[in-house]
């Protein structure tokens, strides 16, 4: 509770008493103010999140599951300060009120977009540290959210103020983009596999998001994330090859060959091709 007087021995019954009333008094109204900032902080959160709510409820709904993640993994790690890591969780899609609809309907299906609108997508966690900054207590949420912004737009984020941060930061980030994964319809095992072969991926996160989805990784084969250019001939679809419409173009299991690899380059001129599409390396050509 803190030092509140140093009283030198001997000291007299009724400074004594005088003192210690004193100091109950004084953490009385500390008590008060206290609980006066953490209704205000709490009452204040609502707000930003039921305008959220109101207006993007699918935005909202992809935060819910994205702060749901979060817990999920914070309990898998034993990571600590598991409210400031939710709430950061959920704070980085506040964004999400500047962002159209329509690149909103993308995000929510998980389904790529253009390079105006990733730029939009990718300035939302940019755009909640502008929300958040005059709320108190928020300083631990609003470096997470900085932090994240900060490796989404490939910028040198702060010196952590703890250790806590950078991996709250990967947590969050990790959920976010799994999340993405998950509502393309990939497989569990896939998804994570995805995330596994980008650069900077949080390795530690990933076998932590394995244990809790109960995926053991093979090692007979390793699935990569590929580009459609950086397939080559060879390799075996793990995942089937669709466009944004949903239309299957290659099926699961295929082999790359010469034909289908024109058939695929023919088609990525005409049609938009959800990336990256899933491969097993090294499969023998038939």
């Amino acid at each position: 509770g803190g030092v509140y007087r140093y009283l030198a021995k001997p000291v007299g019954t009724d400074e004594l008493r005088s003192t210690v009333q004193d100091a109950g008094e004084r953490h009385g109204r500390s008590t008060a103010d206290r609980q006066l900032l953490d209704k205000t902080l709490k009452t204040s959160l609502q707000a930003l999140f039921g305008v959220l709510e109101l207006a993007s409820p699918m935005a909202f709904a992809r935060a819910g599951r994205i702060r749901t993640l979060v817990a999920e993994l914070c309990h898998t790690m034993q990571l600590d300060a598991l409210w400031e890591i939710e709430v950061a969780a959920m704070a980085s899609q506040l964004g999400a009120v500047t962002v159209p609809p329509s690149v909103l309907q993308k995000l929510d299906k998980g389904l790529p977009c253009t390079e105006e609108e990733q730029q939009m997508v990718d300035a939302m966690p940019g755009v909640a540290v502008q929300l958040l900054k005059g709320i108190p207590m928020l300083e631990d949420v609003i470096e997470i959210v900085r932090g994240i912004s900060a490796v989404i737009n490939g910028s040198t984020p702060q010196p952590p103020s703890s250790p806590l941060i950078p991996a709250a930061i990967d947590v969050v980030r990790t959920a976010m983009d799994y999340e993405t994964l998950e509502s393309r319809g990939l497989e569990v095992e896939s998804a994570i596999v995805v995330l596994e072969c980008r650069d900077h991926s949080a390795l530690e996160v990933l076998a932590a998001l394995r244990r809790l989805k109960g995926i053991v990784q093979e090692v007979k084969e390793k699935v990569r994330g590929l580009r459609v250019v950086d397939l080559e001939v060879g390799m075996r679809v793990a995942e089937d090859i669709a466009a944004t419409s949903g239309l299957v173009l290659i099926g699961r299991g295929m082999i790359v060959t010469d034909l289908l690899l024109d058939r695929l380059h023919n088609y990525a001129r005409m049609i938009e091709i959800v990336e990256p599409v899933l491969a097993v390396p090294g499969a023998r050509r038939y």
